[in-house]
């Protein structure tokens, strides 16, 4: 559990990245992937934190829209701990 824990807040931590890099498409699939990995361990953020989060969501939600929102987020239950490693250090938007 622990791996994967810390795997949840180093996906949080490019997404945030992402997001501040307006890359908004790969932001919204990092932190879908780490809130994923969080729901599978029963782990929820700090209400501070999902507060902040909950504010990239709705920014999110802006600049590409619901529908790019949703396919971007749609495969994010289906990456592996390797496969979410390895999104995470390439440069995809996709």
């Amino acid at each position: 559990m622990g791996d994967l824990s810390a795997l949840a807040k180093c996906l949080e931590g490019f997404g945030e990245l992402a997001m501040k890099q307006s890359r908004y498409l790969r932001a919204s699939r990092l932190l879908a992937v780490a809130r994923a990995t969080r729901t599978k361990l029963h782990v929820p953020l700090p209400k501070s934190i999902q507060q902040r989060f909950d504010t990239y969501e709705t920014a999110l939600r802006h600049a590409v829209g619901d529908d790019a929102l949703a396919g971007a987020t749609s495969g994010d239950v289906a990456f592996t701990p390797d496969e979410a490693i390895e999104y995470a250090l390439g440069d995809s938007d996709a």
